[in-house]
């Protein structure tokens, strides 16, 4: 018999967002949270922002 229960509150698989505004909002509040708790992700976030940015450029360019 299990000594602990796990708590039966909301995980994240039942908060339904769409897209539009609010799943925008969702998005960046989730990645705020994990940035202030763990200060090294800002590293990579940098470079995956370089990386994106740069990719849509040659996706444009391409594009065109």
């Amino acid at each position: 018999m299990k000594a602990e229960r796990l708590h039966p509150g909301i995980t994240m698989h039942q908060i339904k967002f769409g897209g539009g505004f609010m799943g925008l909002v969702f998005t960046l509040g989730s990645a705020a949270i994990f940035l202030v708790a763990i200060p090294a992700l800002w590293f990579p976030l940098l470079g995956s922002l370089v990386c994106g940015i740069g990719f849509a450029l040659v996706l444009r360019r391409i594009h065109r």
